[in-house]
């Protein structure tokens, strides 16, 4: 297992025993503003050496406690500019809206723009990082939505662990979860130049705790989004090439009782629905052109595939500034994913231009033994880390533009529990309960490419 992967589990899957050794190797500095709460402190102090933030010490990472972002001298302005631009990630802790707006301002990155989730009135971390390749990363943490009614603190420790890994991953975000470099398109037919190789993607990360959750048990799940924006100077179209990759862990919450024979808090299902706010069945002003992958009901694995050239004079932005293309660009990816005893449900389009999936995990079988009855064989998937990785391409004419359309992000997820019963003349039945659907919705403002006539 290699530093990536070992990171990766250590957030998702809150396991301490799994981080100490990687921690250890990959301690470095950190610019700390304000007093850190208690729990983060601790794990930041097994990676990381505080220095006092000025901008004589160099570029490093900076995080900022709550309520310390309105409170910043002209020397730590600095020093936040001098870590962003060097490539290291900035993070708020407990901030506004108004602190991360100010972040944004000083960043000069107001495009990027922030709202809270639905129903969520706190953003429990906020992050920015620009890597080596050019590409934006905006990162955000939640603990429990309000109506949640969760006992204080109920997620501090995930949390805590979420922005710890959230700075260690610096300078590996363009990896994927198995420590390969992150799959781009591959070049098209010659004379195309490919769109990832030449544009720069945004990219907008979430994370959130299950509604669910009880104090040290919260499922951590994850959202990420790779846009890539191009601007056909022809018919004034808009395009989008966007990646959606989901990083879901049950394994928190999930219990096995009463020797197999209870299982709770398994996964049972995720849906993830994308649209642009406003334009929902709009077909004449946006057009969903691919979508990927297909619906699945039995493979081990599925690919996930698209394949697309777009011809003209065309405009993008680069690591820096816009630039003009001439010739066209191709589109071509092709991802694998393991999703077995996951049924796949594509069920883009059902409102008109939408990119949509349903992905719904097996449950646990009945296996009547008279001296141990089970509910057997919960999916290794539905219990660890589920990674589905979704594609599409938005085609939008300029009335999307004109309205600042955003990205619409609705992510459902729902556990269920199994459970057998062992009657007279030892016969046995099982009972099946799923729980609540709970659901993560939030925009994402779309990264318009510069017009470069």
């Amino acid at each position: 297992m290699n530093l990536l992967t070992t990171l990766t589990s250590a957030v998702l899957l809150g396991n301490a025993a799994l981080a100490a050794p990687v921690l250890a190797q990959t301690r470095g500095a950190l610019h700390v503003f304000g007093e850190v709460p208690e729990v983060q402190a601790e794990l930041l102090n097994n990676s990381f050496t505080a220095e006092a933030p000025t901008a004589e010490a160099g570029p490093i990472p900076v995080i900022l406690a709550q309520g310390e972002m309105a409170t910043l001298d002209d020397n730590q302005k600095a020093a936040l500019i001098t870590a962003y631009v060097a490539d290291f990630s900035v993070v708020l802790l407990q901030p506004s809206i108004e602190d991360i707006a100010a972040l944004q301002t000083l960043l000069d990155v107001e495009h990027i723009g922030y709202s809270l989730p639905t129903k969520y009135t706190e953003t429990a971390a906020y992050g920015l990082d620009l890597e080596e390749d050019g590409t934006s990363h905006a990162w955000a943490q939640y603990g429990p939505p309000p109506a949640a009614n969760t006992e204080p603190g109920t997620a501090d420790e995930t949390i805590a662990r979420s922005v710890q890994i959230w700075l260690l991953m610096d300078g590996f975000r363009q990896f994927d979860l198995d420590g390969t470099l992150r799959a781009q398109a591959s070049v098209g037919n010659g004379a195309k130049e490919d769109l990832t190789d030449i544009a720069k993607s945004f990219v907008d990360q979430r994370n959130w705790v299950d509604a669910s959750c009880s104090k040290d048990k919260c499922n951590n799940y994850q959202l990420s989004h790779f846009v890539y924006a191009v601007h056909a100077l022809e018919t004034g179209e808009d395009w989008f090439y966007v990646q959606q990759r989901g990083a879901f862990n049950a394994s928190n919450q999930y219990e096995r009782n009463w020797g197999g024979a209870v299982q709770d808090n398994y996964m049972h299902l995720i849906e993830i629905d994308t649209e642009i706010e406003g334009f929902a069945d709009n077909t004449d002003g946006l057009g969903l052109i691919q979508a990927s992958p297909q619906s699945d009901e039995s493979s081990r694995s599925v690919t996930s595939s698209v394949s697309f050239d777009l011809a003209g004079e065309l405009s993008v932005q680069t690591e820096n500034i816009g630039a003009k293309i001439s010739g066209g660009v191709s589109i071509s990816n092709s991802t694998t994913v393991t999703v077995e005893d996951v049924t796949i449900a594509n069920n883009s389009i059902d409102r008109g231009n939408n990119a949509k999936w349903d992905y719904t995990f097996a449950q646990c079988n009945l296996s009547c033994d008279f001296v141990i009855p089970l509910c057997d064989n919960v999916p290794t998937l539905a219990k660890s880390t589920f990674t589905p990785m979704n594609q599409w391409i938005w085609r939008a004419d300029p009335v999307v533009r004109d309205a600042h359309g955003k990205m619409k992000v609705k992510a459902v997820t729902q556990l269920n529990s199994g459970s057998v019963t062992l009657h007279f003349f030892w016969t046995c039945s099982i009972n099946h309960r799923s729980f609540a659907k709970n659901a993560f919705e939030y925009t994402i403002d779309l990264p318009f490419p510069p017009i470069v006539e």
